[in-house]
């Protein structure tokens, strides 16, 4: 039997904070969907879809914030406004309350220039907070090139702890000389000092497209859980 949800849409659908009214009521059945951010599966945390008439109603927080924009309900002008930077690019990874974000300054970079990566952790569940045990480093990466080269980061090593509240965020940058590996693995060269001094560009970024992925291994401190992954990936070109 289908479920339906008799009420307010538009209420529902914002999951802002405030209580809006629609000046109708209407029926709208649920709509039990999985969803994919740019190839990439996003737990909807709690977040429903409906069907109405059709059409997918999807809720505009969830949405935006997975597609690295901030949402805004302002009550007295009974407006939404959907804010994004136009040269950030951004992916989001939402799960169990906990969210991983990675982003590159740009979608397109020239050859010679350094793309900036940057990995947020941050708590967005609806308590006021998480203990968690996790590995060391908090955000390890990932490069892959379109030809099947990889290069991942060092060993993880366990047993440290970290307190996120609500809204709190741990923050890491790529190391820039992170690519003069990845170039070092993609070259077959054995010698990582060979390889350096026979290459003269080893620290550029060569053209072609690149993916970039960021993960954490955490598990809930006194919840039972056992370890788990969250991972983001971002994908730019250079040219």
């Amino acid at each position: 039997m289908k479920k339906f949800v008799s009420g307010m849409l538009f209420g529902g659908l914002l999951a802002c904070t405030s209580v809006v009214y629609a000046s109708e009521g209407i029926e709208a059945y649920l709509f039990p969907v999985t969803y994919e951010v740019n190839g990439q599966a996003v737990d909807a945390n709690g977040y429903i879809t409906l069907n109405y008439e059709g059409h997918a109603y999807v809720p505009i927080r969830f949405i935006s914030e997975s597609l690295g924009s901030t949402v805004k309900y302002h009550d007295g002008e009974k407006r939404i406004s959907i804010t994004q930077s136009p040269s950030r690019n951004a992916v989001r990874t939402i799960n169990e309350g906990f969210l991983l974000e990675i982003s590159s300054d740009k979608s397109e970079y020239r050859y010679g220039e350094t793309p900036e990566i940057t990995a947020l952790f941050s708590y967005v569940g609806e308590d006021g907070g998480k203990t968690i045990y996790y590995s060391k480093p908090l955000v390890r990466f990932k490069i892959e090139d379109a030809e099947g080269n990889v290069r991942e980061g060092g060993n993880w090593e366990d047993n440290n702890e970290l307190t996120l509240n609500k809204g709190s965020y741990q923050a890491q940058k790529l190391d820039p000389l992170f690519i003069r590996y990845f170039n070092h693995t993609k070259s077959g060269i054995t010698s990582l000092d060979e390889y350096l001094h026979r290459t003269p560009n080893e620290d550029v970024w060569d053209k072609g497209e690149y993916k970039v992925t960021a993960a954490v291994e955490y598990g809930i401190t006194n919840g039972g859980n056992p370890m788990q992954t969250i991972t983001s990936t971002v994908n730019f070109l250079v040219k």
